[in-house]
């Protein structure tokens, strides 16, 4: 799976969503971060940008909730822009 900076950069990420009972993207600055946590309780976040300036608050969405997606993870994977689902 992929994760969006700003300008649309790609950042590959590797999770193994079968093992993931909550998911979020949040996009700061227009960067995406996944905050995930596992079904054994540990969690991680993955951040698209490496050397982001400002922290402004996009918005966010869910992706997995109860082990369940809450998204069609086809179209997400689609997406051009961290923008995308924000605005829908």
């Amino acid at each position: 799976m992929f994760l969006l900076d700003y300008s649309g950069a790609k950042k590959n990420i590797d999770i193994n969503f079968k093992d993931v009972d909550f998911a979020t993207i949040v996009v700061v600055s227009g960067d995406e971060i996944l905050d995930v946590v596992f079904k054994n309780g540990e969690s991680h976040s993955f951040d698209s940008s490496e050397d982001r300036i400002f922290d402004f608050f996009d918005g966010s969405y869910v992706l997995i909730s109860k082990g369940e997606w809450r998204i069609d993870p086809d179209k997400w994977n689609l997406r051009i822009s961290s923008y995308d689902y924000i605005l829908k």
